[in-house]
């Protein structure tokens, strides 16, 4: 399994963001061929400071090659959004940033297994020294 993980930095205007996002790429999102799940995210902070990304989208493909079809299909690219005021002004609903990100979910688990292990090994670790 394989997911494409979008992160959208903060908006210029986070409420027209947020209705352009699910008026216009979430049902294209959902029409991308070999979409098994979509998942979309608030982004959040641990403290008072602005979170880095406005919104994290998760699509997960049963195959690299599901994914990368997916991504070649007209559904993957959506139209282009300009201002209303200014063809080279950023419209409000638009994100600072916009990161890929690509993740294969059968080696995760390989590396994840060997963090729990690691974390269960340094439990019972501490938990001798603090008899």
């Amino acid at each position: 399994m394989h997911i494409l993980t979008v992160a959208y930095g903060q908006p210029i205007d986070p409420a027209a963001f947020d209705a352009h996002y699910e008026s216009t790429h979430l049902p294209l999102a959902q029409q991308v061929p070999g979409v098994r799940n979509l998942r979309a995210l608030q982004g959040a902070s641990l403290d008072d400071s602005p979170a880095p990304y406005h919104l994290v989208v998760e699509l997960t493909f049963d195959s690299l090659e599901d994914l990368n079809a997916g991504l070649s299909s007209p559904r993957a690219k959506p139209p282009p959004v300009t201002s209303p005021t200014s063809p080279t002004e950023a419209p409000p609903c638009s994100s600072s940033t916009t990161d890929l990100l690509f993740a294969d979910v059968s080696r995760t688990r390989a590396i994840g297994s060997g963090i729990d292990h690691a974390l269960s090994s340094h439990k019972r670790s501490a938990s001798r020294t603090s008899r």
